[in-house]
Order: structure tokens, then sequence, then C-alpha cells
């Protein structure tokens, strides 16, 4: 199924999430935000579609941050800017992340590129909306593969499964 198809891309959008995106709680809290950041992970079906949402409200994308990344890395020119419809496309460069050290859970060079690969290998696209300082959504949609023209129960009983999963992740990622 689609879901089953899309596993360890969702893993590694809400480990972004978590790794990436929601700041420290004394930096939250600096900004009037809640301490405690959230990563929403949400689905539903239109037609032969899935639509999967995976939502932060952490620090967002830092587009000068990604822009000097990318021209050391060689994937822009220095005086080229980056812009919002741009930053997905730099962000998806095989090997490409913002981190200088890896951790169990970021900076290991395996990042979005993998997540639109695997979008891609679905018939799918991937898009992202990202506000600095409010967060970012990641929105993938996906032919729901050999499926009649809805959803049936039985993936949105996996999407319900691998939610659940992830919210135990995220939990003991803590």
């Amino acid at each position: 199924s689609v879901m089953m198809r899309l596993r360890d891309a969702l893993g590694h959008l809400v480990r972004s999430a978590i790794t990436h995106g929601i700041e420290p709680r004394e930096v939250r809290e600096s900004f009037g935000k809640n301490p405690s950041g959230f990563v929403k992970l949400e689905g539903h079906c239109v037609r032969s579609r899935a639509v999967i949402r995976v939502i932060d409200d952490g620090g967002g994308v830092d587009i000068e941050e990604v822009r000097r990344k990318a021209v050391r890395l060689g994937i822009l020119r220095e005086n080229e800017a980056l812009t919002e419809d741009g930053l997905l496309d730099v962000l998806t460069q095989p090997g490409f992340s913002t981190r200088e050290s890896a951790d169990g859970l970021a900076g290991r060079g395996i990042g979005l590129d993998v997540v639109a690969g695997a979008v891609r290998a679905l018939d799918g696209h991937i898009e992202m909306t990202t506000r600095q300082g409010v967060g970012t959504i990641f929105t993938i949609v996906t032919n729901t593969v050999g499926r009649p023209p809805s959803c049936s129960r039985t993936s949105n009983a996996q999407f319900e499964s691998i939610r659940r999963m992830f919210i135990r992740f995220s939990i003991e990622t803590r």
C-alpha cells in the first residue's frame, strides 16, 4: 500500500521536524511559544490520491542558512539568491544537510532526497510551506496505487497505525 511504501519517508520527515524544526524549550519560551513543540502527521484521501502532511510549529526553514550551505557545497553560486520556490529543490539535493555534525537522528546526509525519491516512485509530488519562527508543513500527494477511485479502509487503517508509531517515536526521542 501507499502508506507502507512511504513509511520510511514519513519517518524521515518526522525526525527532521523534531531535530531541525522544533526549537529548544528556552528559545520557544523567548518567542512566546508553548515550551513543548508539536509535530502532527495527518492524512486523508481525495478520490485516487493520498494527501499526507507533516506539520511542525518549530522555527521554520532559515532560507539564508540553506543558501549559505548550498553555496559552500557548490549547489548555488555565491551571488545567487534562493527563493522559497527554489528552497525545496536545494533541500532535496542528495547528501544535503544543514547540520555540521551527525547524531542519531540527523546530519547523516540521508535527507529529503530520499523522501522525494520515494514520493516520485509512487507518481507523486512533495510540497513545502515554511515560515520563519512559525513552522513548516510538508505535503505529499501521491496515487493510491492499484486502488479504486477512493481510498480503502485498509489504507486509512494503515495510516492510523503508522501515525501511532510516529507518536511513540516522537515521545521516546524527547
